[in-house]
Parts: structure tokens; C-alpha cells; sequence
């Protein structure tokens, strides 16, 4: 993969936000670009300048954490990382989109908007975005599941768990048992089995050195 192909990667990214502003006629308020149409310039975009770099940074930052020299325009490198910390770097993108979205002067637009599409929905879409693009490889790891019938987790560190609802849909979360349940995104009732998640892996795939030095949970 070269340097190109990321800011390319950077550009699909910003494009799922930049169309829901669009579709939705949410405009954003930039003095950049305020300065760039008085000079003349037209069909300038809603998101601008530190705006787009405010979204697009993390997937820049992915790609150096994983080798990729900036300085080296022509050097292929392939970015393998677990899946877990994909789901992460979606957080931290999603992250810069609702603050760009908050500069928004009618943001009452903004959550009507995004109650109508489903949020859920826009990241799927940039999930999509980053798994077609070919650059990010997903590789498996092998996890071993706990039946949750059987037993439960003796410490409240974050696991990877099996949900399944009232209708018999599986999905897979990230959460932490505590003080007798599970607490996670979404409902925690059907979990059915879990695993110890790798936090060096997650580690890696975030860019932390393992010389970094992390808070601990509250």
C-alpha cells in the first residue's frame, strides 16, 4: 500500500459525512472556506480545512502506526489489524464527525437527521468504507469463548461477548462484568458467551508504544 492510496482512504471517509450534510442541508460554519468563496472560489465543501482534518486525522494516524513513512512516498507497507481496534478507530472518526456536526448553527437539523437515518446505519456505512477499501486487513484472532451458562468473568477487565436477542440475532459487543452484569453498549441481557480480549493487540492497532502510559478506569 502507498501513501497515496491512504489519503485516498482519507478522502472516502470524509465523503460518508460530507454527502449526510449534503442529503440533510446542514451547513457547517468555516471561516476558511468563508475566506476561500470571497476570493472567488466556488463548490467549496461543508466540511473544510481543520474540519476535514478534525474527521480524517485518525485514519492518517493509523496508517504511520502501522509503518507507513510519510516521508517515503513509495514505500508499500500492509496494515493488519485486529478487528477490535478497527472498532475503535470508528470511535474515534465518529468522535470528530459529532464535533464537527456540533458547530452545525441549527443543531436541532443535525439530530433530526441523524434520529432518521439511524446513526447505526452511517456507521455501517464507514465501516463498509474502510473494509472495501482493501487497506485495512482485518485479521482473525483467536479467541476463546466461555460459555456464560458455564461461568463468568473473576475481574472487570473488557471482554469480547456473544449477544443474542428475544429473536434469536447474533451480534458481538465489547464489554466488562461488574457487580453483576454486564455493562456495554446496547443491551447486555443475551449475552451467551465471552472471551478475554487481547488489550496488547487492541494496543497495537491503536499506535500505543509500549512505552505508553494509559489512565485507569474510574
Amino acid at each position: 500500500m502507498k501513501w497515496d492510496n491512504l489519503m485516498d482512504l482519507k478522502g472516502a471517509v470524509v465523503n460518508v459525512f460530507e454527502d449526510f450534510f449534503e442529503r440533510n442541508e446542514i451547513e457547517i460554519p468555516n471561516a476558511d472556506r468563508d475566506a476561500a468563496e470571497a476570493d472567488g472560489a466556488e463548490g467549496c465543501a461543508i466540511i473544510y480545512a481543520n474540519d476535514y482534518d478534525e474527521i480524517a486525522n485518525p485514519i492518517e494516524t493509523l496508517g504511520v502506526s502501522f509503518g507507513l513513512d510519510c516521508l517515503d512516498p513509495e514505500k508499500d507497507v500492509e496494515i493488519s489489524i485486529e478487528e477490535a481496534a478497527v472498532e475503535i478507530y470508528l470511535d474515534k472518526i465518529w468522535s470528530g464527525f459529532l464535533s464537527v456536526a456540533n458547530k452545525s448553527t441549527d443543531l436541532s437539523k443535525v439530530y433530526e437527521a441523524l434520529h432518521g437515518y439511524r446513526y447505526g446505519l452511517l456507521k455501517k456505512e464507514l465501516r463498509d468504507v474502510l473494509y472495501r477499501s482493501g487497506i485495512v486487513k482485518v485479521r482473525t484472532h483467536a479467541l476463546c469463548f466461555h460459555n456464560a451458562e458455564d461461568g463468568l468473568p473473576d475481574d472487570d477487565a473488557l471482554k469480547v461477548v456473544i449477544c443474542r436477542t428475544q429473536k434469536g440475532v447474533l451480534s458481538w459487543n465489547r464489554a466488562y462484568y461488574a457487580w453483576g452484569s454486564w455493562h456495554g453498549s446496547g443491551s447486555m441481557s443475551g449475552v451467551i458467551a465471552w472471551a478475554n480480549l487481547d488489550v496488547a493487540d487492541v494496543a497495537r492497532g491503536l499506535g500505543l508504544s509500549k512505552n505508553s502510559s494509559t489512565g485507569g478506569a474510574e
